[in-house]
């Protein structure tokens, strides 16, 4: 049965004169409470309006309890029924710029049939809690509130403003997030973003941390849609002129395309950083990528590994087909839906025009079905390093903070477009077999789940003082 909030609370303002471990465990009993909370809300785009709104008034409930003014609170959204969270935790002599504290409310559906457990219920089986949204990202956004409240109740005076920024709609349109934005920006100018949903502790499969990557860039998200025409008639007088067998000879081009290999600032940094950990046959191709060197057969074997290799350039996969009438009709047209992971240094215009030139004789056309945004690679920030450095020290002291460039999107993409350097941060340790997000069973190992709201705590402490 879940602890009441409000005794939570209580224990939370209790153990203030305490030690940071009793400190930590209080967090952590209210963080797991929250997330119960926020899980039993269907935020899914498939539950229909109004889940969203109800589960940032949930938090806003919350804030409202630890002391935090109403004025300060903010759950508008874009659309009827949607709920977005704004609070801020006032600095009251701010020497900097503020910060956002980004997170999102919504998550992907889930099929009860294919679960072993409730997808709406957080469910502890075997050392983890199970539910949807447990990892992507309910659990971060617990973490982020229960921090700033216990920071509240300790009597915590940011440095500056710190902003909490949930969002409605990361996983289908983002059109929420660029609404909400402008809405920051009409009364502030955050100097950066923390965001919860990117960046993790890299661990290996018995779970042992071995590095924190802090998601400085991530890939430009794009989709194209290959489109042919062909004559349409019956199929017993078949025709050179068919639209299916055009769209395969353009996808049998696009399936061994490689884009050339680009390095940033963020992946360089990764690439030197990651070295020291490698096998001496990746190590060395690593350290050459890092250093701009041209060694082909070291840098093959760093290649080897699928997500290394998406650092390293561009990618553009096939991931749906669509063709035909009938079974005894000539199709009068045949698409593949082709989905993009742009290199942030690069766009949407030059990957559109390589796939143009790709298929140019198919008779196959390019068609942009999502336009990529924008999102330059946050620069390497002293002051986010220092920060991130200081809280990961506290928490995984053997482990070193490492810039990591996503292959994912988040809706990090549209606070970088808009100038407001975003820094991915969730502090949740990930293993190989950890990585289930948007799959059925979803789950967050308890001792990961812990750490990352210590991690979240000791992070915002570097931006003030008691």
């Amino acid at each position: 049965m879940p602890v009441p909030f409000r005794r939570c609370l209580a224990a939370a303002l209790l153990i203030v004169a305490g030690s940071a471990a009793a400190g930590d465990e209080g967090q952590q009993v209210l963080a797991r409470e929250m997330m119960a909370e926020l899980v039993a809300i269907n935020t899914s785009q498939a539950a229909g309006p109004g889940q969203t709104k109800k589960a940032a008034e949930a938090i806003a409930a919350r804030l409202r309890a630890a002391g935090f003014a109403d004025s300060d609170i903010d759950t508008a959204g874009l659309n009827a029924g949607d709920g977005n969270l704004l609070a801020w935790f006032r600095s009251p002599r701010p020497k900097a710029r503020p910060v956002l504290l980004m997170a999102h409310i919504d998550v992907v559906d889930a099929v009860t049939a294919d679960w072993g457990t409730d997808p709406w219920t957080v469910t502890e089986r075997d050392g983890a809690l199970y539910g949807r949204g447990t990892a992507d990202i309910k659990g971060a956004i617990s973490a982020i509130t229960t921090s700033v409240i216990r920071l509240k109740s300790e009597g915590f005076e940011p440095d500056r403003d710190l902003i909490l920024f949930f969002t409605a709609d990361e996983e289908t349109q983002m059109a929420n997030t660029r609404w909400l934005i402008e809405r920051v920006r009409e009364k502030a100018d955050p100097e950066f973003a923390l965001n919860g949903d990117s960046g993790y502790v890299d661990a290996n499969e018995a779970r042992t941390p071995k590095s924190f990557l802090l998601q400085t860039a991530e890939k430009l998200y794009a989709t194209y849609r290959l489109e042919a025409r062909g004559l349409s008639r019956h199929s017993s007088l078949p025709s050179d002129d068919n639209a299916i067998y055009d769209l395969a000879a353009a996808l049998a081009r696009l399936a061994p395309m490689r884009f050339p290999r680009d390095l940033n600032e963020t992946s360089r940094a990764y690439f030197r950083a990651l070295a020291p950990t490698l096998p001496p046959a990746q190590r060395a191709g690593a350290l050459a990528l890092a250093d701009g060197r041209i060694d082909d057969r070291a840098i093959d074997a760093v290649e080897a590994d699928a997500e290394r290799s998406a650092v390293l350039r561009t990618t553009c996969v096939a991931t749906r087909l669509n063709a035909g009438i009938g079974d005894n009709v000539l199709a009068p047209s045949a698409t593949a839906t082709v989905n993009c992971r742009i290199l942030p240094q690069s766009s949407g215009s030059e990957v559109k025009t390589l796939l143009r030139e790709l298929v140019r004789d198919t008779g196959v056309e390019v068609v942009t079905a999502w336009e990529p945004v924008a999102a330059p690679a946050s620069p390497l920030n002293p002051v986010v390093l220092r920060a991130v450095e200081r809280a990961v020290r506290d928490v995984w002291p053997k482990i070193a903070v490492v810039p990591f460039m996503s292959p994912t999107a988040s809706d990090g993409m549209y606070t970088r477009s808009a100038g407001i350097p975003t820094y991915g941060v969730r502090g949740l340790v990930f293993a190989p077999q950890d990585h289930v997000m948007h799959s059925a069973n979803e789950y967050v190992r308890i001792d990961a789940f812990n750490d990352m709201v210590s991690f979240w705590y000791r992070l915002l402490q570097q931006f003030g003082k008691r």
